[in-house]
């Protein structure tokens, strides 16, 4: 732990999803005097609950190896807190699709290797005979977001973490009442920005279609289809499943 902040230092965080709320416990812990600012109504309202809720592991950036290896690392940072936060276990898959795909069942598999995850070759009846080449059963989690804000809540708690919701304060505003700002918003990141003196950073912002499909008769499913223009199914509550197409799903 870093040593104890100069006394009187403050800092205002604003936004207060998962990476927010955990900035504010941590500077707050290293001695600063911290304030967290969210709009909602509570914590992690956001982005953090509007997912698929699946913590990534690495498997899928098989062409990418930084961002897997970043992924597989905040993995295991993630679960050092929040690990009472993951659901019950859920077989997890991913495949290699027949056609198509930009990765071969060879580049996973050495994918894997090069980032130390596991990956056993296996059977799934629910997919269409000849559809996939390989489907291989993985190590990854999905989080509970309720279990997860109350985590969240706790630790900022125990650091003394102010925390203001259904803020409706400036970013200039918050500024002015701290010596630092820690921005940690997600989708209005560039209404923030400017408001603080800061250029605006570019993003792409995608219009997606996610259905959320009742299906009682079909066990909890976990499935990424690689890689490429395909599909990825995820548990989504109780007897449903969220289905997202890298094609289909993305409107604008």
């Amino acid at each position: 732990m870093s040593p104890p902040a100069p006394s009187g230092v403050s800092v205002g965080v604003i936004g207060g999803g998962i990476f927010g709320a955990t900035a504010a416990w941590e500077l707050a812990a290293a001695g600063l005097a911290v304030t967290l600012y969210e709009k909602r109504d509570d914590i992690l309202s956001g982005t953090t609950s509007r997912n698929f809720f699946r913590v990534h592991r690495g498997y899928h950036y098989p062409r990418d190896l930084p961002t897997a290896r970043d992924a597989r690392d905040g993995f295991d940072s993630f679960a050092q807190v929040f690990s009472a936060a993951f659901t019950a276990p859920v077989p997890h898959h991913y495949a290699i699709a027949m056609a198509d795909s930009l990765t071969t069942v060879e580049q996973f598999e050495r994918h894997c290797d090069r980032v130390g995850l596991r990956a056993r070759r296996t059977r799934l009846p629910e997919l269409v005979p000849g559809s996939v080449a390989v489907c291989f059963e993985v190590d990854e989690a999905y989080y509970d977001t309720t279990l997860l804000r109350k985590l969240a809540w706790e630790c900022l708690l125990s650091a003394q973490v102010r925390v203001e919701l259904r803020s409706a304060r400036a970013a200039r505003d918050i500024a002015r009442a701290h010596d630092f700002v820690v921005v940690a918003a997600y989708g209005s990141l560039n209404e923030i920005l400017p408001d603080l003196g800061c250029e605006p950073i570019e993003l792409q912002y995608e219009l997606c279609e996610v259905p959320i499909v009742h299906t009682p008769d079909l066990d909890r499913l976990s499935l990424v289809v690689l890689d490429g223009p395909f599909v990825s199914v995820a548990p989504y509550g109780g007897n449903c499943h969220a289905l997202y197409d890298l094609v289909h799903s993305v409107h604008a």
